[in-house]
């Protein structure tokens, strides 16, 4: 009995023993890995959003703002001057801040005042003691659908789509962080957080588009489009000394939002013409008064008729462009070697990306000659076998304006920090 006494004693010693070690441990060796993780579990880190910088027209006009706006809450045990926090409630936030001034009166401990407000509305009351506020930022378009397509969107804090996407890490500026306390179901505590490191606004954007004609560009071709009952179009107007887009437009299915001056390849047809002209004139081997027989409009080659919508007879090469004459045209392409015509189509910037700072850019399709048909010749003088987009012929006719340079498209004029 007594053995049985001493061995349960000892039992019991032990256990005592190991709690207090156990307990050592948690105080001391243990002690700043659970005070850590209690503050963890009643504090987090947020992020505080950074503004995005704006998007500029060529005079500083704003195609796109970020815009702040807060939304208040009252912890009415705080209050130093509650009087004049219910005056400024009733007085400068209309229904919802009266309604929040009666709350206040009627002694809740947290009154949230419903709705967002800018920050001219509440930039007296938050000054007061008690009173919190939470900041939001929205994207604002200040001219509405002016350049849709080409500006873009914000989704989700990330830009989508046009300069918003392509300039995204230029506009978005970096986030701050804040720290938040949290009860003991780990819910937020309104008004319980400390901006631990502040937010860094992105930068400006300014472009070298004119809103005033860009807005003008998009009335004609919204009508142009409508007029003809067509599915689509598109409209650039670029300076053709320095490449700059001044305007760029583009309308699908009655919308501005598309971007298929960048991202949409057609076949030109008789729009490609002239750079058939210029190419022959470069290598001399034409100038604009000679002349070919146009047989009456129709002509066969290579195992196929080449047909023009007027029947004529001889025309020169000045004509041929004037009467848009397929015949002709493929007549006087005879004279390039497919390695003349392939070089002189790439020097235009066909089949290649124009490099402009939109996402989503198509290349377009022009086919080396080695897979060239003994028919290509004529097709491609004509404006057929290649697929080019509205961009690369703004800059490839900018090139014929301009004595003979192909110009890389320009959209962004300057990126501005917050000194300007």
């Amino acid at each position: 009995m007594q053995v049985r006494r001493r061995i349960l004693l000892a039992f019991w010693l032990a256990a005592g023993l190991g709690l207090v070690v156990r307990a050592a441990e948690l105080q001391v060796v243990e002690h700043g890995a659970w005070a850590k993780e209690a503050v963890r579990q009643h504090q987090k880190l947020k992020d505080v959003p950074a503004p995005r910088g704006k998007i500029l027209d060529r005079r500083g006009r704003e195609l796109a703002v970020s815009h702040r706006r807060v939304a208040l809450g009252v912890a009415t045990n705080e209050l130093g001057d509650p009087d004049r926090v219910i005056e400024l409630l009733r007085a400068d936030l209309g229904p919802n801040g009266a309604e929040a001034a009666r709350a206040v009166r009627g002694g809740r401990r947290w009154v949230p005042v419903r709705g967002w407000h800018s920050t001219t509305q509440v930039a007296e009351l938050i000054r007061h003691r008690g009173v919190h506020q939470t900041e939001d930022l929205r994207r604002l378009y200040p001219h509405a659908e002016l350049a849709r397509g080409l500006i873009g969107r914000v989704r989700d804090g990330e830009g989508a789509g046009g300069v918003e996407q392509a300039m995204d890490s230029v506009l978005a500026g970096r986030s701050g962080q804040s720290i938040v306390a949290r009860d003991n179901l780990g819910r937020e505590i309104p008004g319980q957080s400390v901006i631990v490191q502040d937010p860094k606004p992105g930068r400006d954007v300014a472009l070298t588009l004119d809103a005033e004609l860009q807005s003008i560009a998009e009335e004609i071709l919204v009508a142009a489009v409508d007029s003809a009952g067509a599915r689509g179009g598109d409209l650039i107007i670029t300076e053709p000394n320095t490449g700059e887009i001044l305007a760029m437009v583009s309308v699908v299915g009655g919308s501005t939002a598309a971007l298929s001056s960048v991202n949409t390849t057609y076949e030109p047809g008789s729009t490609m013409k002239p750079f058939t002209v210029a190419t022959l004139l470069k290598h001399d081997l034409a100038t604009l008064s000679d002349s070919v027989d146009t047989d009456k409009g129709s002509w066969r080659i290579n195992g196929r008729v080449i047909h023009d919508i007027h029947r004529g007879d001889w025309l020169t090469l000045a004509e041929v462009v004037m009467e848009s004459s397929n015949v002709g045209i493929a007549k006087f392409a005879q004279r390039l070697s497919p390695g003349q015509q392939y070089e002189a189509l790439r020097d235009f910037g066909f089949g290649a990306l124009t490099g402009v700072p939109l996402p989503g850019e198509a290349a377009g399709v022009l086919r080396r000659p080695e897979r060239w048909s003994s028919q290509s010749p004529q097709s491609l003088s004509m404006g057929y076998e290649l697929s080019v987009t509205p961009i690369q012929m703004a800059m490839a006719f900018g090139a014929l304006a301009n004595g003979g340079a192909l110009m890389e498209p320009v959209l962004i004029r300057e990126v501005r920090d917050e000194q300007g």
